[in-house]
């Protein structure tokens, strides 16, 4: 069983993700500054300054300008070698809020997307799909029928959410984001800048359009005000049950997540073995140190160090998803010198992060048991005390 649970209050909502009753992902807005949740929106901004030709930064209308890296090989295909100058108009969309004193980030690569494809141009003709579509014959079926499709000058990345979906109605979505698109690049034709071209009408579009996929059950909300504009957000993306929840008691009280939302902001997180973890954030990246705590083990020291480590493994896999850590990652496992033991907490990661629906990059374990990891940035980060 898989639910959205969406806690609204004065500030700030709070939207769970619970998998048979535990908490996988949680994700917070701003009720009362919803110009905070601007990652997907599409901008005709004004360039305002550039470094070598390779950096941007760009006026969208808010009050921080925002941030183009054109070192990038990506953005260089599509600028095409433009040489940009200060007070040049240039259509972006969003790809990562700001943090601390940096500004958001932008791309020149503009996308639209539902829960089926993600539609760009693109010169040459480029056809992804999901990882978690993983049966061969539904892989070369979804390609064959979506290469057909779709307009020329287009490339597509296909969703976990055509997985079994007829061809007519994957022509209908792909069809409705061409339409999209196209009515996108004509309004910013006939506008000026800076201005705001695209942009989600409802505040909470990207949260449940990112937790919905086609094996939630059902989406459970505590304010009635909110229940019309929730259906709409859904009705865009697939059929789900939407409810309002009545309870006396506040709703993540009502199913069990208020200790499991409490350990979100906290620091330190234990293991059932006695053994904890704990997070650090800094301005480089992440830290996440091991530590064998309170445990002891009867075995060998090696045997003590593998079973926190693994311990530790999985929970770290769950808490970078739940409290959305990005950027590089670091994690101090207790000194692993065999490397058979290296080995099985190595598999033991990647297993476990499989189930983010983020793309997370292992770089490696290093001789002491340190590993690296990055994770793309998508929101702010939960931090915790």
């Amino acid at each position: 069983m898989k639910n959205i649970l969406i806690n609204f209050d004065n500030e700030t909502v709070q939207t769970a993700l619970v998998e048979d009753g535990r908490l996988v992902e949680l994700l917070l807005d701003d009720r009362q500054n919803e110009s905070n949740a601007i990652v997907g929106n599409i901008y005709l901004g004004v360039v305002k300054n550039v470094l070598k030709n390779q950096f941007l930064f760009i006026d969208i209308g808010l009050a921080k300008n925002v941030f183009l890296d054109l070192s990038d090989l990506k953005e260089r295909l599509i600028c095409d070698g433009k040489k940009f100058k200060p007070n040049d108009h240039i259509l972006i969309q969003i790809t990562r809020e700001g943090t601390g004193e940096k500004g958001a980030a932008a791309t020149t690569q503009i996308s639209v997307s539902n829960n089926y494809f993600v539609i760009f141009k693109c010169e040459k003709l480029d056809i992804g799909i999901s990882k978690k579509i993983e049966n061969v014959l539904e892989r070369k079926r979804l390609k064959k029928i979506v290469s057909s499709l779709l307009p020329e000058g287009f490339s597509v990345v296909i969703r976990t959410g055509c997985k079994d979906v007829s061809e007519d109605e994957l022509s209908e979505k792909i069809e409705e984001l061409v339409t999209k698109y196209e009515r996108i690049i004509k309004k910013a034709e006939f506008s000026t800048a800076p201005n705001i071209i695209q942009k989600e009408e409802y505040f909470l579009s990207n949260t449940i359009s990112s937790l919905l996929t086609n094996n939630v059950d059902k989406i459970v909300l505590n304010d009635q005000s909110e229940i019309q504009k929730v259906k709409s957000t859904t009705a865009s993306i697939r059929e789900v049950d939407v409810e309002l929840y009545t309870g006396d008691t506040p709703i993540f009280s009502e199913h069990f997540l208020t200790g499991q939302v409490e350990e979100v902001f906290s620091k330190k997180v234990w293991l059932k073995s006695g053994g904890f973890i704990v997070i650090d954030h800094a301005e480089a990246g992440i830290l996440i140190d091991v530590n064998s705590g309170k445990f002891i083990g009867k075995s060998s020291q090696q045997k003590t160090a593998l079973k926190v480590d693994r311990e530790a493994a999985v929970q770290i896999a769950r808490q970078i998803r739940l409290r959305n850590l990005s950027g590089m990652i670091l994690i101090d496992f207790i000194d692993l010198r065999f490397k058979e033991n290296r080995v099985i907490i190595m598999k033991e990661l990647e297993d476990e992060l499989k189930k983010d629906r983020i793309s997370v990059n292992i770089v490696g374990m290093m001789g002491n048991g340190l590993v690296m990891l990055t994770r793309k940035r998508t929101r702010k980060p939960i931090v915790g005390q």
